[in-house]
């Protein structure tokens, strides 16, 4: 096949040096003949090839070790040299066949050469989502008494569709939005339990292609909530592309679907209003409860600093990285952003002197503390039916 395609460049080279140097009509005639006789060997030998490869394919099965084709420009320079069926390695590991019709065009001596490729999948055929989600309800009645006595078992049944590792996409139409939820966790079980039967809904009528995540720090140690979520923001970008993360309390309950969970161009608080806050904003920089950030960003502000042990400073941290690289805090209205509150015991905060020494370090510091220096051990990363388990050990305090 090669040698063909050799004589066939020199018989089109011959046919533009004859054009160049005005040579008789005759002997142009005569290359043009030739040129006939190659075009239909080409097209003979196309037709054979690919009886042949269709006859392979159905005898056996694709083989696994087969060179991945990378980019466009390499796909293309294969389909130039290839006649019958190849093979392409997809992202999620499986091989599917393709394929390649050739048509070869005959143009004032030049071959031109186009492909047409297999059908596309049934993924590939969906439209993108909606804009704005059709399904969302608006306010939602959250009743704590409903879900006291509910068990995790009967929140896996009521979601078969959940992949394990806490995974949903939606069926009929492709997510504009991936997004990881993040839940930082420490002796909560029935506040994670009223969490994912109230979120999971939301999540699904707002139609994200999302993953749960759900950290805990090791040991009984003093617990440091920036240094695990930096961790979890590292091992879930290692496994899964996502657009954005949303870092979530896991006590705090969504009271609206309007209030969206998807990609916003700046990072956005949406826990505007909360009930034990009587649904007000306490002051301009808090960004605590429930902030979503884009992937980009979370690494331009360098992540959550790893330096508060104890409860409280972490967030008033983070808004102030936020808007030192420039970027702002967005908020929906605090009638849409409303959340409840599980009731439990409060925390005081540790040692507020030294947090407010911190927070006035920011400035200096958010450049090498951070996910750039975030020190932690990865103790198991685990698939349960609703969420991927991260479990870390994140060290003892100074």
């Amino acid at each position: 096949m090669l040698a063909v395609q050799k004589e066939l460049r020199e018989i089109d080279q011959n046919i533009e040096s004859t054009v160049n140097k005005n040579i008789p009509s005759q002997e142009y005639k005569e290359y043009k003949l030739q040129l006939k006789v190659f075009q239909r060997k080409i097209s003979e030998m196309i037709k054979k090839s690919s009886q042949l490869s269709q006859n392979s394919t159905t005898q056996t099965a694709p083989r696994r070790n087969v060179q991945k084709i990378s980019s466009d420009s390499n796909e293309q320079n294969n389909r130039k040299h290839s006649i019958h069926n190849y093979r392409i390695r997809s992202k999620s590991g499986v091989y599917k066949n393709r394929n390649i019709t050739h048509q070869y065009i005959i143009k004032t001596g030049r071959s031109i050469i186009s492909s047409d490729t297999s059908k596309k999948t049934d993924r590939e055929r969906l439209h993108y989502c909606p804009e704005f989600p059709p399904d969302l309800s608006g306010v939602i009645k959250v009743n704590f008494n409903e879900t006291e006595n509910l068990a995790y078992r009967d929140i896996s049944i009521q979601h078969p569709d959940i992949l394990p590792g806490g995974m949903w996409r939606p069926s009929d139409c492709v997510s504009r939005h991936r997004v990881a939820i993040i839940i930082p966790f420490r002796d909560r079980k029935r506040h994670l339990t009223i969490l994912l039967a109230n979120l999971l809904p939301v999540l699904k009528r707002q139609q994200l292609h999302f993953r749960i995540y759900l950290v805990e720090q090791f040991g009984n140690d003093t617990f440091n909530k920036g240094r695990i979520m930096n961790a979890a923001f590292g091992e879930a970008i290692r496994t899964q592309d996502f657009d954005c993360f949303v870092f979530h309390d896991v006590d705090l309950i969504p009271e609206d679907d309007r209030n969206m969970y998807s990609c916003p161009e700046n990072p956005r608080h949406l826990s505007v209003a909360v009930d034990e806050m009587k649904y007000r904003l306490w002051y301009d920089l808090l960004v605590g409860g429930v902030l979503n950030m884009r992937s980009e960003h979370f690494q331009i502000v360098n992540g959550y600093s790893n330096m508060y042990w104890g409860w409280g400073a972490e967030d008033d941290d983070m808004a102030y990285r936020i808007l030192q690289v420039g970027l702002k805090i967005s908020r929906p209205p605090a009638n849409i952003a409303r959340y409840k509150m599980i009731p439990h015991a409060k925390r005081e905060p540790t040692n507020w002197k030294k947090r407010t020494r911190l927070l006035q370090t920011v400035r200096k510091r958010f450049r090498y503390d951070g996910l750039n220096s975030v020190e932690y051990e990865l103790l198991f990363m685990h698939l349960d039916p609703l969420f991927t388990h991260i479990l870390v050990d994140v060290g003892k305090p100074p």
